[in-house]
Formats: C-alpha cells, sequence, structure tokens
C-alpha cells in the first residue's frame, strides 16, 4: 500500500493509532506498514547494514507494540515510532560492539560506479556526516520519501528538513572534495 501523506491519512493514522491502543493488531501493522521503509532507513543509517538495519525494525515493532499503551498523542505516532527504532538500532550498535564499516558496503549490488572506486568513497563520506544527516540522507535518497514523508517520520517542519539537508550535502561535497585533493586525483 502507498502511504499518502495529507490531513486525510493523518486522520486516518489517529484512528488507527486509537485502534491499536485498545488492541486491534492489523490496526499496529497497518501503522507499521506505513512506516516500514522509513524506518529501515534511519535504521540504516546508524548500522550501515541492510540485514541488521532490518532486524532493528523487526525488534522495534515488538517494542513499540508493548509500549503502545503509552503514546500519550495519537499524532504524534510516527516520530514516537522513529525514537524506538533509531534507539533499538543504536542499542544494537552498542551491545554487539558492532562498529560501522564501509566493507560492509560489499553486500549492496555492484554499480558501474564501483569499477571507478566511487560508490565506496561517498559511503565513507556519509558514515563521516553527523547522525541526524546520515539519516535524513537515508531517508531521502535511499527510501526515496518526499519531504512531507520525512516531516512526519522525523518530527521536523518542511523547512528544517530542507535546511539540514543541504548543510549535509554541503558538507558532503566538502569530505569528498578532500578526499579526491588528499589522494592526488585531482
Amino acid at each position: 500500500m502507498t502511504y499518502v501523506w495529507s490531513k486525510r491519512i493523518e486522520t486516518c493514522d489517529v484512528k488507527l493509532v486509537e485502534s491499536a491502543i485498545c488492541g486491534d493488531l492489523d490496526s499496529f501493522g497497518a501503522l507499521c506498514g506505513r512506516y516500514y521503509s522509513a524506518m529501515v532507513a534511519v535504521a540504516y543509517s546508524v548500522l550501515h547494514d541492510k540485514h541488521l538495519a532490518e532486524d532493528a525494525v523487526q525488534e522495534a515493532y515488538a517494542r513499540a507494540l508493548v509500549k503502545l499503551p503509552g503514546l500519550r498523542d495519537a499524532k504524534a505516532f510516527g516520530p514516537w515510532l522513529r525514537r524506538i527504532y533509531r534507539n533499538r538500532a543504536i542499542d544494537m550498535v552498542r551491545k554487539q560492539s558492532f562498529c560501522a564499516n564501509i566493507d560492509d558496503v560489499g553486500q549492496l549490488p555492484a554499480t558501474q560506479s564501483d569499477k571507478d572506486g566511487g560508490y565506496v568513497e561517498v559511503h565513507q563520506a556519509i558514515a563521516k556526516l553527523p547522525a541526524q544527516a546520515q539519516e535524513l540522507l537515508a531517508m531521502r535518497y535511499l527510501s526515496n520519501m518526499s519531504y512531507e514523508q520525512m516531516s512526519e517520520v522525523s518530527g521536523l517542519t518542511r523547512a528544517a528538513i530542507n535546511s539540514r539537508l543541504n548543510r549535509a550535502k554541503k558538507k558532503l561535497a566538502k569530505i569528498l572534495k578532500n578526499s579526491v585533493e588528499v589522494e592526488g586525483w585531482v
């Protein structure tokens, strides 16, 4: 099901959240399905591994289901859920002493840019960005989320997202430029 982000759907989400709080597992499942790709993108930005990100999301679903009765504002479901799965991903990093390593990029499908080495350099540069910048870049460019979707998930305004994405892209460009100069590609 494609999620259409509008006031009408927000009202639908509120009804689904209220039903889920009352124990309707189908409503909870529908809500989680709507946020799945965003959840994986954010978890991936923390873990740098798609399979671990999917594991973190599954574990976050279980935690969210248990904690759902404590949600005070049904309209805050998106940001509330985001905190749960982001924190779960961070917990996985801590507990497993997982070190986000660009060598894991080898699990991703090969692309034409791999032959030039550009793909790896971009991933290394992204790993140097702050966590929130990585999350926003992952939501926008890995999950192809709209600004409205990103706003719903992150709790940020469209203007704040635009501003932070622009800063992240500028930092990324600077990191890439410096790595190109250091390696003598210029």
